[in-house]
């Protein structure tokens, strides 16, 4: 976790019970090289803390808050999973040839860190089957204008390119709040992007992540989710802050 005035932290307060935190190391971020040195107040500090889990645990949203000497900070996002978590492989997947295998269900942790980059997640789909992708901006890189978009590929080889990549479903519609670069974002839960496809036929597919106009950057860290649809029941925190004029019914 990355702040300021977070020196001296020496404890983690969780807002629901079933899980608990202890700091391992708190650490000043150094500025960049001629950046020159910033005031006290405006210092960067990352804390990192070990997080553990008990079954009562809900999944969903927690939020966490630092303890220090000068306080308590604001409340920041865990989510948390009853599927496997991965994260984005080290090696490029910016193509199908090198996409990364994936299984059902699985939640990938990545990130689109340079302009026109695009990530490839390799999976097996059976006939008929129906699938729900579902891709979240973290709320920092809402923040910064990063605007996911969802594309489902199959090969389809052709006389002129065996690895001809035919696309056969994509999405690029926002749900969620759409965090404006400058207001605060730290309690604002992010935008997502969702796609859902049933399979006519058994195979191996290709889903690209990337984002509207090639952005990227070091912030624009995504979380993409791959289930069954039946299974995919939006989480918690993916409708907690829906406008609640939203719901009255007109005549």
């Amino acid at each position: 976790i990355t702040g300021r005035n977070l020196d001296g932290t020496y404890a983690v307060w969780f807002s629901k019970p079933g899980i608990k935190g202890v700091v391992r190391k708190v650490e000043e971020v150094k500025p960049p090289e001629g950046a020159g040195q910033k005031k006290k107040s405006e210092r960067e500090y990352r804390v990192a803390i070990q997080v553990e889990t008990e079954p009562s645990a809900e999944t969903g949203i927690h939020f966490l808050r630092l303890v220090s000497t000068r306080g308590v900070s604001n409340a920041v996002q865990l989510r948390m999973y009853d599927v496997p978590v991965v994260s984005e492989s080290g090696e490029a997947h910016e193509f199908p040839k090198n996409a990364q295998a994936v299984r059902f269900p699985v939640v990938v942790n990545g990130r689109i860190e340079k302009p026109g980059e695009t990530d490839y997640y390799v999976f097996e789909a059976a006939k008929g089957q129906e699938t729900a992708f579902d891709v979240i901006a973290s709320r920092e890189a809402a923040a910064t204008g990063f605007h996911p978009q969802l594309t489902l590929y199959k090969l389809t080889p052709s006389w002129f390119n065996q690895e001809r990549a035919e696309r056969i479903a994509f999405t690029d519609q926002l749900r969620g709040e759409n965090v404006i670069a400058n207001t605060d974002p730290r309690d604002r839960t992010g935008t997502w992007v969702t796609l859902r496809h049933r399979f006519i036929e058994s195979g191996r597919y290709y889903l690209e992540v990337g984002s509207l106009y090639g952005k990227g950057g070091t912030e624009n860290i995504y979380q993409l989710r791959m289930a069954e649809a039946e299974k995919a029941v939006p989480p918690k925190f993916w409708v907690q802050h829906l406008w609640r004029e939203r719901d009255f019914t007109r005549k």
